[in-house]
């Protein structure tokens, strides 16, 4: 199986071989793979457990935003709004 990309007017063909599924059918695609870091930091007081969930959660809404950008721009061909970065 051939995939035929067009990048900015030039044309790339990629050759796929799909992987046999436990059903016995091809299977071609993309999975998600685990990036994520796991630490435990134990606060010293009140005032620093706020600050850190702060942290974390600007850190979670700025991932979840860029993923929410990124893919309406690649799903709408771009024409989404841009919002502003965190």
């Amino acid at each position: 199986m051939t995939f035929t990309i067009d990048r900015k007017g030039q044309s790339l063909d990629i050759p796929i071989k799909p992987a046999e599924a436990p059903d016995g059918t091809g299977r071609i695609g993309v999975q998600l793979a685990a990036n994520a870091q796991f630490s435990r930091i134990i606060s010293k007081d009140p005032l620093q457990a706020v600050q850190l969930a702060s942290k974390q959660f600007a850190k979670l809404t700025t991932t979840v935003v860029t993923g929410q950008q990124q893919a309406c721009a690649s799903l709408a061909g771009g024409l989404c709004i841009q919002l502003p970065s965190f």
